[in-house]
């Protein structure tokens, strides 16, 4: 009997987090959790991730989540089953990226650049990052949040 072995994917914070706290397109990115994939990020995630549940926990009005909530998903997304990649071989390209008409950053090209090293797609839900990229026809390595797989 073989066993299918799951396609390798690249998933951003944005995404991440909608498996933990409700709010919109959490349902669709549910599709994207393992084991369907095997999961990629860069070192860089760990940290955006604690960040973006900071922000929900104290600087959002009305707060969306407690800082014990927030503590709590951290604990569960460092276990989760991710490929954590250093991101000194990827950063020059992700500044290569940023800076060609773009108004994005290092932070959030390097996702891409990892996918393309990994030979494979970043499922992302940062809108403004993704419709940057459509709109200088760089989004083949890309899977919005809502897109079929």
């Amino acid at each position: 009997m073989s066993t299918a072995i799951a396609p390798d994917l690249v998933v951003d914070a944005c995404l991440v987090v909608k498996w933990y706290v409700p709010e919109i397109h959490a349902r669709e990115a549910e599709r994207f959790m393992p084991p369907a994939f095997r999961l990629h990020v860069p070192d860089l995630f760990y940290p955006e991730i604690g960040n973006i549940l900071r922000n929900k926990a104290i600087i959002k009005r009305p707060h969306e989540i407690t800082v014990e909530e927030g503590r709590r998903t951290l604990d569960e997304v460092i276990a989760l089953p991710l490929n954590s990649h250093p991101m000194a071989g990827l950063v020059a390209e992700a500044y290569d990226l940023a800076v060609v008409p773009s108004s994005q950053t290092v932070y959030d090209s390097i996702y891409l650049v990892l996918a393309r090293s990994k030979g494979c797609r970043l499922a992302t839900a940062d809108r403004a990052f993704f419709d940057a990229m459509v709109a200088r026809g760089d989004a083949a390595d890309l899977i919005w949040v809502t897109d079929p797989i």
